[in-house]
């Protein structure tokens, strides 16, 4: 299914950190950097030869004019500024595989090919991350013939139920108030960070969640 949101993404030949206006702290352009203002947010991730900047959208404009509003509502720049190469755009959908294998023979699916989630935090790479580090070892016992094929699908079903439940609901809470025109539910979520802010505990039990470092890896016996 569809979020009511979709993503502009522009690939920039200029380096975004020569045009921050200097502050007091002297702080450089981190490698990944979010700007809000003036209603609006924009992403910026630094890459070794280039820079993406995403923008999040609902509008029916054009994606330049799109773009454009929120460079400048957003961030210190100006879009002429930036040296834009490309500009492409795509709508952010959530989906999950009916199963990560196939009733007709020994085939298995899993990360992208399996499932797709908002991309807020990338979890749904992590997660895919996750899932070869959980089912490969059983996969290699399938194929020595040390375990059986219901093996792999015991950690393969595991996997999947792990995505329904909690991968898509983190990725959805990180968007909250980014995809309702409710400034209400804005300000609710950015005062839920602030509470994180101000409790250490808190803020670990976050980051753990926030990286999937609770997901799953179930041993399988050999059968």
């Amino acid at each position: 299914s569809e979020y009511p949101t979709g993503a502009i993404r522009a690939h920039l030949t200029r380096d975004l950190a020569e045009l921050m206006p200097p502050t007091r702290e002297g702080r450089p352009l981190s490698g990944l950097c979010y700007f809000r203002g003036g209603g609006d947010g924009v992403s910026v991730l630094q890459m070794a030869d280039t820079s993406r900047l995403i923008v999040r959208t609902t509008h029916p404009s054009g994606d330049l004019e799109r773009l454009r509003n929120a460079v400048e509502r957003a961030t210190p720049w100006h879009v002429g500024d930036l040296g834009i190469d490309r500009i492409d755009s795509y709508r952010l959908t959530r989906g999950v595989a009916d199963g990560y294998l196939c009733d007709r023979g020994p085939v298995m699916i899993l990360g992208d090919a399996a499932h797709v989630t908002s991309t807020a935090g990338g979890l749904n790479m992590n997660c895919g991350l996750h899932e070869a580090f959980a089912l490969m070892p059983v996969l290699a016992d399938f194929l020595l013939g040390r375990t059986g094929w219901n093996s792999v699908a015991d950690v393969a079903e595991i996997r999947r139920t792990y995505v329904v439940q909690e991968v898509i609901p983190r990725s959805e809470w990180r968007v909250k108030g980014l995809q309702d025109p409710s400034r209400t539910a804005l300000r609710e979520h950015l005062d839920d960070i602030d509470l994180l802010a101000r409790d250490a505990e808190a803020a670990r039990r976050f980051l753990v969640r926030a990286a999937l470092l609770d997901s799953p890896l179930t041993p399988v016996r050999a059968e």
